[in-house]
């Protein structure tokens, strides 16, 4: 529930003490995104009979965007000011705290929801469901290993109960659900998927480690936005469909 409270805009009524939880969580992220995956497959089945792919694509993209609040799409945006309009560490952290979306942070969201969208509506149907179900899921497994794998930026911050009390016994268990998630969907072709988007996390991940001295939670949002995207991509590129036609 802790999960449900912090990845989606969700009404569970656990909110007041979800916070203390949030290390405890991490295990279920890719769960949690399985569910979302699993409401838009639902929402895309539900339009698809009325409306083309590419309208019935962009609606499931923005139903994502609304049902995470916007979370990791702020944190994309906040990352891509501070990387493209800061020249030293400090100078991109202060950047993130800027609530004002900036060029850099208008380009990002720009490019993240229209591969998305884009990627989705060159899928056929089969194809689509197992992607809406796997991508989700994949990505948010990605943050936790970014919360493992890098330091954190901040001496507070909403990343920061997460890496606190991150050990590897929760990434290898979250690893793990995340594996099954991804054999059952992808068969052994969801290992590779899984091996894509581990390579992207700690590409990504070392390059704002390197520039902001450490991640924070926009980075972790940005990670998720970016592994999202790329599933997609790979969806679409590789052909990892094939074994469910």
């Amino acid at each position: 529930m802790a999960a449900i409270c912090f990845l989606t805009s969700l009404p569970v009524p656990y909110w007041g003490r979800a916070h203390t939880q949030m290390h405890r969580a991490l295990m279920w992220f890719p769960a949690v995104g399985l569910g979302l995956g699993g409401i838009l497959m639902g929402i895309d089945w539900l339009l698809n009979a009325a409306f083309s792919p590419l309208l019935t694509s962009t609606m499931v993209v923005v139903a994502l965007a609304l049902l995470t609040g916007g979370l990791h799409l702020d944190g994309l945006a906040d990352t891509c000011d501070a990387i493209g309009g800061g020249h030293t560490p400090n100078q991109r952290l202060d950047i993130m705290k800027d609530t004002n979306l900036g060029t850099f942070g208008a380009i990002g969201l720009f490019s993240a929801l229209a591969l998305k969208v884009f990627a989705l509506a060159s899928l056929g149907n089969g194809e689509r469901s197992i992607a809406l179900l796997t991508f989700p899921a994949l990505s948010r497994w990605g943050m936790v290993v970014a919360i493992k794998a890098f330091p954190y930026a901040r001496h507070k911050g909403s990343g920061l109960a997460f890496k606190q009390r991150a050990t590897w016994p929760w990434l290898a268990v979250t690893t793990s659900l995340t594996g099954i998630i991804a054999v059952v969907l992808c068969g052994f072709a969801g290992l590779g998927l899984m091996a894509a988007a581990a390579a992207l996390v700690l590409l990504v991940g070392g390059f704002l480690n390197r520039r902001q001295g450490g991640l924070t939670g926009d980075s972790f949002g940005t990670i998720n936005e970016m592994a999202e995207v790329a599933v997609l991509l790979l969806f679409q590129l590789l052909g990892f469909w094939e074994p469910w036609l």
